[in-house]
C-alpha cells in the first residue's frame, strides 16, 4: 500500500472516530423527540380527581398520571390517606384525608365524568380524560 493512500484511510479513520466523539458528547443537547418526552409513556394518561369533603376540608383537584389498568380505588390510595373497609361485594371507601364517613347518613360515593358510578372503585378501570369526584354526602 503506498505511504499516501495509508495516510488517507488513517485521516479517515480519525476524523470518523471525531465526529462520532463530538456527537456523542453533543447528543445531550439535542432536542428530544416528541414521543419521548416526560408524561407521553404509551402506558400512561391523565386523568382529574377531586375530593369534596363536605366542607370539613378545603375541597381538592388535581391532575393526576395513571397507568393503564390501575383502579379509581388504587389511584385514591395513591394520592391521599384512605381508610376501606372490605365486603363480599367489594371495597368501600370509608375515610379519605382522615375524613370518615357514616355521621349524619353522609358517606362517601364517587362519581365518573358527573355521573354517579356504577361499580366499586376498586373495579372501575381509568380511562383517558376520566374526572373522578369523591364526596362526602348523604347516599340515595
Amino acid at each position: 500500500m503506498s505511504k499516501k493512500l495509508s495516510l488517507s484511510l488513517f485521516l479517515m479513520f480519525f476524523l470518523a472516530l471525531g465526529a462520532g466523539l463530538i456527537y456523542s458528547i453533543f447528543k445531550s443537547f439535542l432536542p428530544l423527540p416528541e414521543n419521548s418526552l416526560a408524561g407521553s409513556d404509551e402506558n400512561s394518561f391523565a386523568i382529574t380527581q377531586s375530593i369534596d369533603y363536605s366542607g370539613i376540608n378545603p375541597a381538592v383537584s388535581e391532575d393526576v398520571e395513571v397507568q393503564i389498568g390501575e383502579t379509581a380505588l388504587l389511584i385514591l390510595q395513591k394520592t391521599h390517606a384512605v381508610s376501606v373497609k372490605e365486603y363480599s361485594f367489594g371495597v368501600l371507601v370509608e375515610g379519605i384525608d382522615g375524613v370518615l364517613g357514616g355521621a349524619d347518613g353522609k358517606y362517601w360515593l364517587y362519581y365518573v365524568n358527573s355521573q354517579a358510578a356504577t361499580v366499586g372503585a376498586g373495579e372501575y378501570l381509568l380511562v383517558p380524560g376520566d374526572e373522578i369526584s369523591w364526596r362526602l354526602e348523604k347516599g340515595e
